[in-house]
């Protein structure tokens, strides 16, 4: 009990106790009584069991039985077991006799039958197999294939196969003598072909199918291919895979045009394929044949020349079969992949061998990468998975190796002679910057190839990565340099040229000037002009991205803004034309970077607004503003509002103005 509730309640609990009490002992007593029944049964069943056993041998039995016991599920079954069994044996029996057919037309003359008996005789055993009472693998049926396929149909369909063979053979069908127009040659060839290809369909095992019209319509190309090349050797690879290109040409539409028959099922695309393929046949026995000889320039010439006939099969003649790649084991493309790689290599080497041809060299190593990529294109355009390791071996070994190795090489080699001036060292380093960014432009133009988008997409499918492309490291190893190293050398090598050209400049001691009869740059600063219109003229003239350009001069620009402000401005007394010739003088300098009219840089504005301040000097609106008392409180809020000044903080300020109060500007 769980509280007071069932107290109340015990009675009505006493009684439903008692309720279940009552059922089970009847339930107890029901299957004593059951028990009790199925013993005396058990004997029943035995002798009905025995009865089954001793008296049912055919199907009237069981209605017999029926009758006496009733419908038993068990007879059912029984009757159901004895159709089937009466069914296969039947069609046993029905097998035989066909196989007693075959039998006889193999012991007669195979020249008496026909197609019609032979189809005759497929049918009949394509319907006793589709009763579905004798299934394909028993050896019954295996022995009666083999038997209709091998020695009869097959003999039966050689001898239709010599006859199209010779008419094929004495009609020159694929020589500019056959007409088209002759109706009668053409539809005699195409009903030979046609019948031969019905037999064909007859083979009750697809491993048995001969393809007896297709190996026909390339007889006539095997003779030829055979008696211009029997005697051939590794010079003539590239001929005959040229005379089988020639072939193709001439041969393939004229060959769909006399043997289509889509009523047999000789369609336009079976005839295209089958043709092709068959045609390959004595390609593939040359091509074993020469693999195996073991010969080095022979086994080069001919990988090359099956990679680009495969990809000419697909992209011209619109083949998508078996290809002769396939006949290429590792081995052999092992060897090939590391003869090509070797060569590529001596001939990087070559190219960079010589210090002295430093710029050239990378013009060279350009038409390195075009001329590998449009050699190894036929071979990353086909579509075979065992390849997919040899073309990341290519990738890899040629085209990010070699690169990183000629990123090294620019950053290392000095072509300059024994003896070099600061300007050449400059020019080198500008050249530098060069190279690194037309070979970076190849290796991008190179990973937006479909060959190479494709290969990323593979790698990362095949290796769960996300590759942008293959050249992603190579490529971002080549902009840190351009972006980074090397136009930071470029602005300091010109950085010390600057400086050491604006000495005699920085040595001006006098700018307190009388009128200018001219507005012209002073003498001590025509040279530093000078080379840095000739170093702007080289770096504009060499293939660097306007970018990277851009910030170049723009450093440079900061630079000599720096000279104007520390070495000058700071360092002299100026009066009113003084300052003027410095700002002429600045003048001259920036426009001789070539930056745009209109364009300031931040510290171009920090410097105008200096002279803005100290500019003040000579004119008396603003002489409460030049005054020691409002210079020493150091609060230019209003100064900055009517000036417009942004760059310059108020100390920067404050020494501008006390520039003037202690009179180093008069």
């Amino acid at each position: 009990m769980n509280d007071i509730q069932d107290i109340f309640d015990i009675d009505k609990n006493i009684e439903s106790i008692n309720n279940q009490r009552k059922q089970l002992s009847s339930k107890l007593t029901n299957n004593e009584k059951l028990i009790q029944i199925l013993s005396k049964q058990t004997p029943n069943f035995k002798s009905i069991a025995d009865d089954l056993i001793e008296n049912i041998h055919q199907l009237s039995d069981v209605d017999h039985l029926k009758q006496k016991y009733g419908e038993l599920q068990i007879l059912d079954i029984i009757e159901s077991k004895l159709i089937e069994k009466l069914a296969y044996e039947s069609n046993i029996k029905e097998l035989k006799q066909v196989e007693n057919d075959i039998d006889e037309i193999i012991a007669s003359d195979l020249g008496k039958t026909s197609y019609e008996n032979l189809s005759g005789i497929h049918n009949n055993i394509k319907n006793i197999l589709s009763e579905g009472h004798i299934t394909e693998n028993e050896p019954v049926i295996k022995a009666i294939f083999n038997k209709f396929d091998q020695l009869l149909l097959s003999p039966f369909c050689e001898r239709q196969y010599e006859c199209l063979n010779q008419l094929l053979l004495n009609s020159k069908w694929d020589t500019n003598k056959f007409l088209l127009s002759d109706n009668t040659s053409l539809n005699n060839l195409r009903s030979r072909s046609s019948n031969l290809y019905k037999l064909d369909l007859l083979y009750l095992q697809k491993e048995n199918r001969q393809f007896w019209t297709f190996k026909s319509l390339a007889t006539n190309f095997q003779i030829r291919f055979t008696y211009h090349f029997h005697n051939s050797n590794s010079k003539d690879i590239a001929v005959y895979f040229r005379f089988l290109n020639d072939y193709l040409n001439a041969n393939l539409n004229k060959c769909i045009t006399l043997f289509q028959d889509n009523d047999v099922g000789l369609t336009k695309e079976l005839l295209h394929k089958e043709f092709i393929n068959h045609i390959l046949q004595p390609m593939r026995d040359r091509i074993n044949n020469t693999l195996s000889n073991n010969n080095l320039n022979s086994l080069i010439t001919l990988i090359s020349q099956i990679i680009y006939t495969d990809k000419n099969l697909i992209k011209t003649f619109h083949y998508h079969g078996n290809g002769l790649v396939s006949l290429i084991s590792d081995k052999f493309w092992d060897i090939w992949i590391n003869y090509e790689i070797k060569t590529i290599i001596n001939q990087y080497h070559v190219i960079t061998e010589n210090p002295k041809d430093l710029i050239k060299s990378g013009y060279n190593f350009i038409k390195l990468l075009d001329k590998v990529y449009d050699y190894f294109k036929p071979f990353y355009e086909l579509d075979f998975e065992p390849l997919l390791k040899y073309k990341l071996k290519t990738c890899s070994e040629i085209y990010l190796d070699l690169s990183s190795r000629y990123m090294d090489y620019i950053l290392t080699t000095n072509s300059l002679p024994d003896k070099y001036s600061k300007e050449e060292e400059l020019y080198q380093t500008i050249s530098k910057l060069e190279l690194f960014n037309i070979v970076y432009n190849q290796l991008n133009e190179l990973s937006n190839q479909s060959i190479f988008i494709k290969l990323t997409q593979t790698i990362n499918e095949t290796e769960s990565k996300e590759y942008i492309s293959v050249f992603q490291d190579i490529l971002s190893n080549y902009r840190e340099n351009m972006l980074m190293d090397l136009p930071k050398a470029v602005i300091h090598r010109t950085q010390k040229l600057l400086k050491d050209s604006l000495q005699t400049y920085f040595k001006i001691g006098i700018w307190t000037l009388n009128e200018l009869t001219e507005e012209a740059i002073r003498p001590e600063i025509t040279n530093t002009v000078n080379m840095l219109r000739q170093i702007i003229t080289k770096l504009e003239n060499s293939d660097i991205p306007p970018a990277i350009l851009f910030n170049i001069k723009n450093e440079l620009l900061n630079i000599m803004i720096n000279y104007f402000i520390e070495s000058i401005l700071k360092l002299n007394k100026f009066n009113r034309m003084g300052l003027y010739q410095l700002k002429i003088d600045f003048r001259s300098v920036k426009e001789t970077l070539n930056l745009l009219c209109d364009f300031q840089n931040k510290q171009e504005v920090f410097f105008s607004e200096i002279m803005s301040i100290i500019d003040l000097k000579y004119n008396d609106e603003y002489v409460e503003f030049t005054n020691s008392s409002y210079i020493k409180k150091g609060d230019f809020n209003q100064l900055r509002k009517r000036l417009h000044i942004m760059q310059l903080t108020d100390s920067d300020i404050q020494d501008a103005l006390f520039r003037i109060a202690y009179g180093n500007i008069i």
